[in-house]
Parts: C-alpha cells; structure tokens; sequence
C-alpha cells in the first residue's frame, strides 16, 4: 500500500476513496483518515479540514496525527482556525466520555490502573491539542486551564504538556 507516499491531502484522500471501495473490511482507514485531516492542517487549510471532518459522517479516524498536526501551527490571525478548535473540541467530548463512562469494559488481561490511565493520557492529549489551538486564537487563560487538567490527568509526567503550558504563560505576560 502506498498511503503515506502520496503527496499532499488531495492524493492521499483518492488513494483512501479508492482502496475503501475495493476492501471496506480493511482496518487501517481510521489511520487514513486522521492523516488526511492532520495535512489539511499542516497545510493551514482550516476550513477543507472541517469540511472533510464532516463529510466523515461518525467514521473513526486517528486523533494522533491531528493531535501531531496542530503544534505545527504558527499562524494566530487566522478567521478559520476556530474551525480546527471545532474537531478538537469533539475529540475532547469524546475522550472525556470514555474517561468517566467508558463504552466498553476492560479487557480481561488488562491491568485495572493500566486500562484507566491509557484512558486518561488520551483525554489529556486531546486537553493539550485544545491547549494548542485555544492560545493560538488568543484566550492563553482557556488554554493554560486545558493544559493544567491534562497535566493533573498525566499524574504529572507529560513533559509536552508542560512546553504548551509555558508558551500560554510567555503569551500573557506583557
């Protein structure tokens, strides 16, 4: 398969189109499709990203990559970038939701504390991508509280966390 050598979103999201259509049981596409939104954004196309989000219509697709895609944006002047706190925003609702409530229940072999806390470093991911975006739109004191959550959630060993934390502080200090 040739995913990740196809240049840009535009490509890659044919290939994706393509390859459902001949193997709709395959388990990859999830993969695929958190990709394709995360270039959208790398290439700052904020709205062709939340269009795409859309027309995903409840399909899964990794937070990962998005999660990845959204500390490479510089911009802050940006109308559209709002628009890219909108799926973050989802992720978070949804990573929360398996936190408190989660839809399934642990794997037999899995160890109690173990099971909680990979729930817990996902929401924490999606609290620090949120982070990101809401400084960059200019609220560092929406951002900072994101960031403090996620921390608490990581018991306190996420280093990243700490870098998004001190460049909301820098951005409020005169």
């Amino acid at each position: 398969m040739n995913f990740i050598k196809k240049l840009g979103q535009g490509e890659k999201k044919i290939f994706l189109d393509e390859f459902e259509a001949k193997y709709p049981d395959y388990s990859g596409f999830s993969y695929m499709r958190g990709v394709i939104i995360s270039e959208f954004i790398k290439e700052g196309s904020y709205k062709q990203a939340s269009e795409y989000f859309k027309l995903l219509n409840g399909k899964t697709w990794s937070e990962r990559p998005v999660f990845s895609a959204v500390n490479s944006i510089k911009e802050t002047k940006n109308d559209e970038l709002g628009l890219v706190l909108e799926i973050i925003n989802k992720s978070v609702a949804v990573s929360r939701q398996e936190h408190d409530e989660p839809s399934a229940s642990k794997p037999p072999l899995k160890i109690s504390s173990i099971w909680q806390e990979s729930r817990a470093k996902q929401l924490a991911l999606a609290l620090d991508a949120s982070a990101v975006v809401t400084n960059a739109l200019g609220n560092a004191d929406a951002a900072l509280t994101y960031c403090e959550e996620a921390y608490q959630l990581t018991n306190k060993k996420i280093n990243r966390l700490m870098s998004t934390m001190l460049r909301c502080y820098l951005k409020m200090v005169p």
